[in-house]
């Protein structure tokens, strides 16, 4: 059986402190869309970990998109209005069955192949998600994406490290 992404997060978090020792191993992203988005992630076990920054956005501004792979994310810091929602048929955009506020130490899963999501921070939200091996399904945005400078990448990087050394974030067995 596979393991659960929820229960690949919560390993991942246990080796992240090492892996953010080494910057050069992380790629970024500036990701100029709603909600604004400071990214930087690393290939960790066939998987992505990403350190996302995202910036404050209004109701209806946050960009809603089908999920392009497995993936499970848990809240760091801040809080966000996170809605799913799932078609097995394809089509432009799934019906939202789910809406959450998600808070710091809060995690939610997106397992399946057919889900979409959006994510709009109420406030500056830090957020690490791990990211399975995409499905190759769904439109691609990536007209509003360029590297980050290294002094933003690093300062991410840092902001990330000095948080979890203070406040660990604590997955229950599940």
């Amino acid at each position: 059986m596979e393991m659960s992404m929820l229960k690949l997060l919560k390993k991942a978090l246990e080796e992240l402190p090492d892996l953010m020792k080494d910057p050069e191993q992380w790629t970024s992203l500036d990701i100029d869309c709603s909600p604004k988005t400071r990214r930087v992630w690393t290939v960790w076990n066939n998987n992505k970990i990403m350190l996302e920054r995202f910036g404050p956005c209004g109701p209806g501004e946050a960009r809603y998109r089908p999920n392009p792979g497995p993936s499970a994310t848990v809240i760091m810091r801040g809080q966000c209005e996170v809605g799913i929602g799932f078609s097995s048929e394809a089509r432009d955009e799934a019906p939202i069955i789910s809406r959450t506020l998600a808070g710091g130490g809060e995690c939610f899963e997106m397992p399946a192949s057919d889900t979409w999501h959006y994510i709009r921070p109420t406030q500056e939200t830090f957020a690490i998600t791990v990211m399975g091996t995409a499905w190759g399904c769904g439109p691609e945005f990536k007209e509003n994406f360029s590297p980050l400078d290294e002094e933003t990448k690093e300062d991410v990087i840092f902001t990330f490290s000095y948080h979890l050394e203070r406040w660990p974030i604590r997955i229950p067995n599940i």
